[in-house]
């Protein structure tokens, strides 16, 4: 029979994974919630075993209860998860506390700051194509090392949450180049561990993993993991790698120029590139594709604003829904639509969680500007979602000005199902997106990347041709755009007056 290829993701605020046949045909998929625990202001936290390896096991046992299939068929298993997040182990392979989560964690502040000045950017970004920011996995066992001296000196192993699952399968530890690149532990020179990066921070690089690419195979499904799980013993299991990295995969994104934007919790956006390129501020580094690099960047909230709207200020919608059988998001969609393009000059800056790449500034804060007694919770609600556009926007400007060549969006996540959203991104940005129809990306392009590690698939050409496609097409409306670009121009403008004011509420 057919061989199956198993891709499980871990992300914020969700798991979920997908079974797939090796000519891409979905034989069955699971979702489950989770959420984040967040015990101090600037503090975001996972509890590595209850998310991360209690998500994949339920994962897999819905798959396996809804399909039927024989473990026997599945050819190899392939993890990503968010990142780059850190999560210590002990001698006996056990976390020693919650893991600290990726960029959104701000609470090692003070050992970037440290680590810059016993690195200079410029030196940081030579060696590791990154910037040292809340991204970064050193500062983080830093401030582990500084604030928590009693499990750092416990801590014989830091794993990222993909290699966490790897690790709880096969008993090997592993950690992936893109996640490795995104933390700014390697030197992009060498693709191997950075002795300057380490010296900095003055960490030792055996803590961690040595890196590799996400398609090698790690190790093979143990009999412990096996009896957890439910898989067959000696199943394949490869390295893993980020999120954003799978997710792009399971978009499609393969070429030169072609944009993954994901629309989730927060939001990312990576160009795939045919050569290396760096910059100061966003990420970059090898893909998980051979001879692909990739520069990108992430927001700090995305769906976290509707969400934030919804919550605290959609009871209306949700009343509405309820008497419709609708859901909330479809309510506020249709309250959304009825407010002209650029909300009637209202701009909102999207910081509500601090800001990620490009800014790069933990302490900015949300701002809602140009609020008159005319505007409605509906402007409220579309100016949110066009400070979205406005933030991914700046990430394109960025990759353009550092060589890239952004000429198509491949969208992907929760987001794309919001025909205004995905309109508003297209019109502020000038670029056609294709919402790719499978809504579960990242699991999607683990299951690929265990295919190519098995031999069950040949490079990147079966992708496109089989695996994917995409079912909806956004095109940019030119009426718009001197509206956008207008107001583009206030939102680029409105960081830079409102800094210090945003500081001294966050710090004061």
């Amino acid at each position: 029979m057919e061989p199956l290829l198993l891709g499980v993701d871990i992300g914020t605020s969700g798991a979920k994974g997908v079974l797939v046949t090796a000519g891409g045909e979905i034989v069955a998929a699971a979702e489950r919630t989770h959420s984040v625990s967040m015990p101090r202001p600037g503090w975001v936290e996972h509890d590595a075993e209850h998310v991360w390896w209690g998500g994949f096991a339920e994962i897999l046992a819905q798959i396996l209860r809804t399909s039927g299939a024989d473990p026997e068929r599945i050819a190899g298993v392939g993890c990503s998860a968010i990142g780059p997040c850190l999560v210590p182990m002990d001698a006996s392979g056990h976390p020693l506390r919650p893991a600290i989560l990726y960029g959104v964690d701000s609470r090692a502040s003070r050992q970037i700051e440290q680590m810059k000045s016993a690195m200079s950017p410029d030196e940081a970004l030579a060696v590791a194509a990154n910037p040292i920011t809340t991204q970064s996995l050193l500062p983080k066992a830093m401030w582990l090392r500084d604030e928590e001296p009693g499990v750092y000196s416990k801590a014989k192993l830091f794993l990222d949450a993909a290699g966490y699952l790897a690790f709880r399968l096969t008993g090997s530890p592993s950690l992936d180049l893109f996640t490795a690149t995104a933390g700014g532990l390697i030197d992009i020179r060498t693709l191997a561990k950075s002795p300057d990066m380490f010296h900095a921070a003055d960490v030792s690089p055996d803590l961690f993993p040595e890196p590799s690419w996400p398609t090698k195979l790690v190790g093979t499904v143990t009999k412990t993991a096996a009896s957890l799980t439910g898989l067959k013993p000696g199943t394949p299991v490869t390295t893993g790698t980020c999120d954003a990295a799978a997710e792009s995969v399971g978009a499609g994104t393969t070429e030169d120029g072609e944009v993954t934007l994901i629309y989730g919790t927060t939001a990312v956006v990576l160009a795939c590139l045919g050569k290396p390129a760096s910059n100061p501020a966003l990420f970059g580094g090898p893909y998980c594709l051979p001879d692909r690099y990739v520069l990108a960047g992430a927001t700090a909230a995305a769906g976290a604003l509707t969400s934030w709207y919804r919550d605290n200020f959609g009871a209306q919608a949700r009343s509405e829904a309820a008497k419709t059988n609708k859901n909330p998001y479809e309510v506020l969609y249709e309250m959304g639509r009825q407010v002209p393009a650029g909300s009637d000059s209202l701009v909102v800056l999207p910081y509500f969680g601090g800001a990620r790449t490009p800014v790069n500034d933990e302490h900015a804060r949300g701002v809602i500007l140009g609020l008159t007694l005319r505007h409605t919770g509906a402007h409220i609600y579309r100016a949110l979602l066009e400070s979205v556009g406005y933030e991914i926007r700046h990430h394109l400007e960025e990759m353009t000005r550092s060589g890239a060549a952004p000429h198509v969006i491949r969208a992907v996540g929760g987001g794309t199902r919001n025909p205004l959203w995905t309109q508003c991104v297209s019109d502020i940005t000038g670029l056609t997106q294709a919402c790719v129809a499978n809504p579960l990306g990242a699991p999607l392009g683990d299951a690929y990347l265990a295919a190519m590690a098995v031999g069950a698939v040949e490079g990147v050409g079966q992708l496109k041709q089989a695996w994917i496609r995409a079912d909806t097409v956004v095109t940019p409306d030119p009426a718009n755009k001197a509206t956008y670009d207008r107001l583009y121009g206030v939102y680029r403008e409105a960081y830079a007056a409102t800094r210090n004011l945003s500081h001294t509420l966050a710090c004061g």
